[in-house]
C-alpha cells in the first residue's frame, strides 16, 4: 500500500516525489539523506571468466579482446565500488539496479550491511501498472507532452526508456520512505557507478535524476564505471568530469592511452517531452577531429564549426560523439573550445 501511496503523488507528468509528507500514523518525520550513490548493473564482467564460453559469442565479443579487456578493468573498479560501500555515513543511501548476474549480489549484500535500510533494491521486473492507475496515466500524460513539444515520430526505444527510469525512481523513493527514509531534490547529491558508460548507466541515470525532479543532474564518475562500450574509452584516464555546460549538458575530458586529448557532451537530465540537444564548436584550424570509438577517424581534421550530438544513453537513439585533439594541442586550448560550444536544440527527424 505505501509503495501505491507514495507513487500516486507522481503520477502527473512532472517529477516523481522523492521529498513526501510523513505517512499517516508513522511518528515524526522521514529523515532526509544528502548523498545516495545510484550503483547501475555493477560489476557484471566477473562472471565472464576465462573459461566461460559466453566469451565465443558476438553477444559477448563484440570486438576482439573485449572480453578480456572488459574482465580484467572491472578488478579494480570492485575494489573501489567495495572500499565505498564499506564506509558507513548516516546522511547517504544506496540504490541498487540490479542486473541479475552474479557480480553484483555480494555487493548489494555488502551495502545492506553498511547501510542497513538506507540500502534499496529496485524489484525485479518492468510493469507500470503495478504502481498503480494515476501512475499509468502520468505516463499517458508524459506521451502527450511529449508529441506536443517533440512530434509524434519518438522511438519506441526512447519512450522505454523514459518510463522504465521513471518507474524504477518510483519504486525507490517509495522503498526509500518505507524504510523511514527521504531526500530533497533540491538538496541531495546523486553519484552514480556502474556499467556501461554509454549504455545503461547512462540511460537510467541521465533519466531517473529528470523523474526524481532533481536540481542537479545524477553525477556520472566515469572514473567509476566500466566503458565497455568503446576500446577507447577503456584505455582513457580522465582528466575533467562533469563540467556544468548550458541545459545541465555535461563536458567530460578525457586522456587516450596514447596521450591524446579526447572529449564527449553527455546531457545531465532528460525526460520524454524534453528535447535532445548538440553542441556547435568552434576549433582552431587543424586541430581537432571527429573518431569513432575505435580511435578510427571520422573525417578530416577540424577546422572552424563542428557538431557534436549530446549523449542521452545506449537506449536511445542519441549518441555521444568523440572528438580528439591533434597532437600538440594542449589542454587549455582544447577546453576553451569546448566549454565555449553553442548548445542548440537537435533538429527532429
Amino acid at each position: 500500500m505505501l509503495l501505491l501511496a507514495v507513487v500516486s503523488t507522481a503520477a502527473a507528468a512532472g517529477p516523481v516525489r522523492a521529498d513526501p509528507a510523513s505517512p499517516a500514523g508513522e511518528p515524526g518525520p522521514l529523515k532526509r539523506l544528502s548523498r545516495v550513490y545510484l550503483v547501475v548493473h555493477a560489476l557484471n564482467w566477473l562472471e565472464i571468466t576465462p573459461d566461460d564460453p559466453r566469451r565465443k559469442t558476438a553477444e559477448w565479443e563484440q570486438w576482439p579482446g573485449r572480453c578480456e579487456i572488459c574482465y580484467q578493468y572491472e578488478q579494480p573498479l570492485k575494489e573501489k565500488y567495495y572500499r565505498l560501500l564499506s564506509a558507513p555515513d548516516d546522511d547517504t543511501g544506496v540504490f541498487f539496479l540490479p542486473s541479475g548476474m552474479k557480480g553484483d549480489i555480494p555487493l548489494i549484500e555488502q551495502a545492506k550491511r553498511t547501510f542497513g535500510d538506507r540500502c534499496v533494491v529496485c524489484r525485479p521486473g518492468y510493469d507500470p501498472t503495478a504502481l498503480g492507475e494515476e501512475f499509468a496515466r502520468g505516463l499517458e500524460a508524459d506521451r502527450r507532452r511529449a508529441e506536443e513539444a517533440r512530434g509524434t515520430n519518438l522511438s519506441e526505444g526512447e519512450i522505454a526508456a523514459w518510463e522504465r527510469s521513471k518507474a524504477w525512481a518510483a519504486d525507490l523513493s517509495a522503498q526509500l520512505a518505507a524504510a523511514g527514509y527521504t531526500f530533497d531534490p533540491a538538496r541531495v547529491k546523486v553519484i552514480a557507478l556502474g556499467e556501461d558508460w554509454c549504455g545503461c548507466a547512462a540511460t537510467y541515470p541521465i533519466h531517473m535524476g529528470r523523474a526524481w525532479g532533481l536540481r542537479e543532474p545524477v553525477e556520472r564518475r566515469f572514473d567509476l564505471m566500466n566503458p565497455d562500450c568503446s576500446p577507447l574509452l577503456l584505455k582513457c584516464t580522465p582528466v575533467e568530469q562533469n563540467v556544468r555546460m548550458p541545459e545541465n549538458i555535461r563536458l567530460f575530458l578525457f586522456r587516450s592511452a596514447e596521450g591524446r586529448l579526447v572529449a564527449q557532451y553527455w546531457e545531465g537530465m532528460h525526460g520524454l517531452f524534453d528535447r535532445p540537444h548538440v553542441a556547435r564548436v568552434t576549433f582552431p584550424a587543424a586541430s581537432a577531429r571527429l573518431i569513432d570509438v575505435f580511435s578510427k577517424p571520422r573525417g578530416d581534421t577540424i577546422g572552424g564549426e563542428v557538431t557534436m550530438s549530446v549523449g542521452c544513453g545506449g537506449h536511445t537513439p542519441y549518441a555521444a560523439d568523440l572528438v580528439q585533439a591533434e597532437p600538440g594541442v594542449s589542454l587549455k586550448a582544447f577546453r576553451k573550445a569546448l566549454v565555449s560550444a553553442e548548445i542548440r536544440d537537435r533538429d527532429q527527424p
